[in-house]
């Protein structure tokens, strides 16, 4: 404000901006939204959607404006399914999950059933559009290598496990590509049992598939260039593969099957986080 400039972000990236020949003189008034009388009393008309309106008497940070735009969903998991994001996404479901008081940070999720046990949340818009990029981060730990961790699916029937164990125990992630699934698993050992590691998967048109463990990169695929989306808003299912039948049959690198352990600190970005967004989230910094 005190600089008279104004600037303007689109999904969270600066765009455009200009210094104003002088200080805002308005007074408080009515605020029109879609159809706007013009100064020759003809109306412009809008048409498309318009969600999550807010007014906030201050300027924002850029941080809080790409996490505004980018930040898709948050659960923190503290005794609570709720979304924490910008969103607040309420459409969840559980099936056999608790709550553990030795979390990550504060309580966190536990999925300890060798039968059905997830927890499961939809209204992804942009997991269901082509080359969109995208990105999750969460604190795993496992009771056993073994299970998926992630799976993202549509009412189509378009559905890809993206992060859990392959049959060897070794942690993998995976996308739908043009030519089926792609997938990067680690070539090392499994991760150690009932310790908390720090697990983000990042996509991009430019990089393919990451994986990263404690901030560090440990293994990709840059083959997947191109995201295959289901086009249909998708649904993010944490703790198993539902319909493993029908999911990725004879193509998936991970193990179909029930995940066994704690999850903390889910976030669902809409965005490739970039090296610095990865080091401050395995250091348990807020952004």
């Amino acid at each position: 404000r005190s600089s008279l400039r104004q600037t303007v972000y689109l999904n969270g990236i600066h765009d455009g901006s200009r210094v104003t020949s002088g200080p805002y003189k308005g007074t408080a008034s009515v605020l029109t939204v879609g159809a706007i009388p013009s100064f020759e009393e003809r109306f412009i008309v809008n048409n498309g959607f318009i969600d999550k309106l807010i007014f906030v008497p201050r300027v924002k940070t850029t941080a809080e404006l790409l996490d505004e735009a980018t930040l898709v969903a948050y659960y923190p998991f503290d005794n609570s399914y709720t979304d924490l994001g910008p969103n607040q996404i309420i459409s969840s479901t559980t099936v056999s999950t608790m709550f553990d008081s030795s979390g990550r940070f504060n309580q966190s999720l536990l999925i300890n059933s060798t039968n059905l046990s997830y927890f499961q949340t939809t209204g992804f818009y942009y997991l269901g559009q082509t080359n969109y990029p995208y990105s999750f981060s969460l604190w795993i730990y496992p009771f056993v290598n073994n299970g998926t961790i992630l799976q993202v699916s549509s009412l189509n029937g378009w559905c890809v496990p993206m992060i859990g164990f392959d049959i060897s125990g070794r942690l993998t992630i995976q996308t739908m590509g043009s030519n089926g699934i792609y997938a990067a698993s680690l070539t090392f050992d499994t991760l150690s049992l009932n310790q908390w590691t720090h697990v983000i998967m990042t996509y991009s048109t430019i990089n393919g598939i990451q994986l990263f463990i404690n901030g560090t990169f440990m293994v990709g695929n840059s083959t997947v260039t191109g995201y295959s989306a289901s086009g249909q808003i998708s649904t993010i299912t944490i703790g198993t593969c539902l319909s493993p039948d029908t999911c990725a049959v004879n193509t998936t690198t991970i193990v179909q099957s029930q995940f066994q352990g704690k999850i903390d600190e889910l976030k669902i970005f809409a965005r490739e986080l970039s090296l610095s967004d990865i080091g401050q989230l395995a250091q348990g910094q807020y952004f």
